[in-house]
């Protein structure tokens, strides 16, 4: 049995059972064609900005969308949004509770 936690969500994993394939299964497996090469899908192709628009999306952006951008160094704490979404809760309870009016204490006259 192999364990396989899903990319999309941290609380979904998915059980995958093995065994050994049969006759047939090797037989059609071997006769199937390649894997595409992926190399040449994944290169960076060029992209034309030029017909561009400088802040099209601005104000629906701004209307809609909180964008944060992670510095890579806490892409391991931090590998989706439910992560940082608990993390910043916390510190908000943490400043919540912290924040509480204190009475002030005088300062003893220095005799």
């Amino acid at each position: 049995m192999l364990f396989v936690p899903t990319a999309s969500s941290i609380t979904a994993f998915r059980l995958i059972g093995a065994r050994r394939a049969n006759a047939t299964e090797i037989k059609a497996y071997e006769s199937s064609k390649p894997a595409p090469d992926l190399e040449d899908d994944l290169a960076p192709r060029p992209l034309d900005l030029s017909k561009g628009v400088r802040g099209k999306y601005y104000d629906r952006m701004q209307a809609g969308t909180n964008i944060i951008l992670l510095a890579p160094d806490l892409l391991d704490t931090f590998p989706d949004s439910y992560s940082v979404n608990e993390a910043l809760r916390s510190l908000k309870k943490i400043a919540t509770r912290t924040s509480a009016p204190r009475l002030k204490t005088r300062k003893a006259a220095h005799s």
